[in-house]
This record gives structure tokens, sequence and C-alpha cells, in this order.
């Protein structure tokens, strides 16, 4: 018989006014640039505009569909779904960065910001299609 743990953190953000996350659903997402919040004092987020570090680099990934000033969850650590991009394979061990629509991609270029590692074998993908995701936390990748 197989045990299985899992030890995750997920906190509660505020979907911007500028945009509706309800279809964004595993998408990757980050700080709202206009530094809002809504009315319960939570930070507000928007869907990931890059790969880079800084003012909208990835913190993690939506689990759920928030409408506009709606309370949304984002998974930062453990493992999530997430949506993968279709541009490139995005496959089994692979380092995970963030595309501009809020998809993963593959991380492959020095000063990208990966958010985790792929646990799901992907190599034939459509769009929409899912992967899994270990989340270890943002860091950006340095290649020696």
């Amino acid at each position: 018989m197989a045990v299985q743990s899992s030890w995750i953190w997920d906190e509660s953000y505020i979907c911007s006014t500028g945009t509706t996350l309800a279809n964004s659903q595993f998408g990757i997402v980050a700080l709202s640039t206009a530094l809002t919040t809504g009315a319960s004092g939570l930070p507000t987020i928007v869907i990931c505009a890059g790969v880079s570090n800084g003012v909208n680099g990835a913190i993690g990934v939506l689990q759920d569909t928030p409408a506009v000033g709606r309370a949304g969850l984002v998974r930062h650590l453990g493992i999530s779904k997430v949506l993968a991009t279709t541009s490139a394979a995005v496959t089994f061990g692979s380092l995970l960065t963030c595309t501009t629509g809020g998809a993963a991609m593959v991380a492959d270029t020095t000063g990208q910001l990966v958010i985790g590692r792929c646990v799901s074998a992907s190599t034939t993908l459509v769009s929409g299609a899912l992967a899994e995701v270990l989340m270890t936390g943002p860091w950006v990748m340095s290649l020696l």
C-alpha cells in the first residue's frame, strides 16, 4: 500500500479590477503592479506577464476561478496542476518558468524566474493541456 503525504502553501489574494481570472485556473499569476488591495486588505493578482524576476514576476499558480474583485487561492509551494505552453514540450524533470500568458514553459535561459520542476510526463501538448509542477518557490535561473 502506497503512502502519500503532502505539504502545500496556499494564500488568498484578490483578483485585479482590471481583468477577470475566471478562465485562468491553473495559470501562473503575479502581483498587480498597481499595488492595490481589495476591501479585505489582500494584495491583488493578475496573470503573469513573463519569465523575468521583478515587478511582474510569478508568485504562484491560481487554484480557482475568481471574478473581478473576488478572492482567489494561489499555491506557492507543493504540487499543483499548471497550464502548459504548446510552443515546446514540457517534459518530466524540466524546470518551469512562465510565458506572457501565464502558461508554464521550460526554463532554459539565465535570468528566467523558475517556479518549480515538472513532475508529469507531457510530450505532446495541446492548447490548455495541464502538467503537474513541484513548486519549490520562485528562484532565478543561473546557467554555469
